[in-house]
């Protein structure tokens, strides 16, 4: 587990440096080709030695029945109260 792990950290390291390159630059090129073979190798990797426990969760039914509807909807309002408020003092401060 720890090596797959450890083969996977050069595709994060190396995917940060094409967004640093300039644009016309050739190790943007190249950075961006070396990109795509090493994800798909830490897909293939991931795929056949990650070992997951097996969760057994509750049904959609009982996880309905314990949302919280009115509290969502609450949220929401407000927010979308907060939004027209700092949208309609915008437009009328001259």
């Amino acid at each position: 587990m720890l090596t797959v792990f450890l083969l996977t950290i050069p595709k994060l390291g190396v995917s940060g440096l094409t967004c640093m390159d300039v644009k016309n630059s050739r190790t943007a090129v190249t950075n961006r080709s070396f990109n795509r073979p090493t994800g798909g190798v830490a897909a293939v990797m991931l795929f056949f030695f990650l070992n997951l426990n097996p969760h057994h969760g509750k049904p959609l039914r009982e996880h309905v029945a314990e949302f919280d509807f009115e509290g969502l909807f609450l949220i929401v309002a407000g927010v979308v109260c907060l939004l027209l408020g700092f949208n309609f003092s915008e437009s009328s401060c001259q």
